[in-house]
C-alpha cells in the first residue's frame, strides 16, 4: 500500500513538473517579439521581464529633475491623462516627500524610483506650488505604462 501511494505522489510531482515546463514554454512563445527567435533565449528573457514589468511597475506620469537650491526635486513636465495630472499637480512644483520619506538630498535616479513601484499601489506626495509657502499632500494611485499608453494615446511614452 505505502509502494501505490509513493508511486501515485511520483506521477503527479511528475505531471505537475511537465505542466509547468509547458506553461513555461508557451509563455516564452507568447511574449516573444517577432524581431527575436528562439535562437536567441536570452533575448526572448529579457523581452519577456520588459514586457511584464510594464505591466507590473507604475508611474504617475511625470518627468523630474533635480532643484539644485533646495536639495529637492521638482517636476519638469506632467503627462496629459496621468494619475498626477487628474491630481492636478504641474510643472515646476517641488516635491519634499513620497509616502512620508523625505526626498532631501536624495539622488534623482533613486526618488524616481521611490515613485515607480507596483501598479495601482497608493502614492502620496507633499508639494509645494511655485507661488506658495505652503506644503501640501496629493494622494493619487500609480497606473502601468501599458495602462498610461491605453488611457492617453497622445502619451509621451508611445
Amino acid at each position: 500500500m505505502n509502494r501505490m501511494k509513493m508511486l501515485a505522489s511520483l506521477a503527479v510531482t511528475l505531471i505537475f513538473v511537465l505542466l509547468i515546463a509547458w506553461a513555461s514554454i508557451r509563455l516564452v512563445h507568447f511574449y516573444a517579439d517577432s524581431s527575436r527567435t528562439t535562437d536567441h533565449p536570452q533575448g526572448i528573457v529579457s523581452n519577456l521581464f520588459t514586457r511584464a514589468e510594464q505591466r507590473i511597475r507604475g508611474g504617475i506620469g511625470v518627468v523630474l529633475v533635480a532643484d539644485q537650491q533646495s536639495g529637492l526635486v521638482k517636476i519638469h513636465t506632467v503627462s496629459a491623462g496621468s494619475p498626477a495630472a487628474a491630481a492636478g499637480l504641474k510643472g515646476d512644483e517641488l516635491i519634499s516627500q513620497i509616502d512620508g520619506r523625505s526626498i532631501k538630498g536624495v539622488p534623482l535616479a533613486e526618488v524616481a524610483s521611490w515613485m515607480r513601484r507596483i501598479n495601482r499601489t497608493e502614492l502620496q506626495l507633499t508639494v509645494q506650488k511655485p507661488a506658495s509657502t505652503n506644503w501640501q499632500s496629493v494622494s493619487m494611485k500609480r497606473v502601468s505604462l501599458k495602462r498610461a499608453i491605453e488611457l492617453n494615446s497622445h502619451s509621451p511614452y508611445e
